[in-house]
């Protein structure tokens, strides 16, 4: 069960970080300072 809680955290933590990048990205992209 340790295991399975182990990999729920780390899948949401990824999915947070991916949602947080997401939204750099686009921030940086409005500026003029994106690719």
């Amino acid at each position: 069960m340790k295991f399975i809680k182990k990999l729920i955290n780390l899948y949401r933590e990824s999915k947070m970080n991916n949602e947080l990048n997401g939204a750099i990205s686009n921030t940086t992209q409005r500026n003029g300072h994106g690719k």
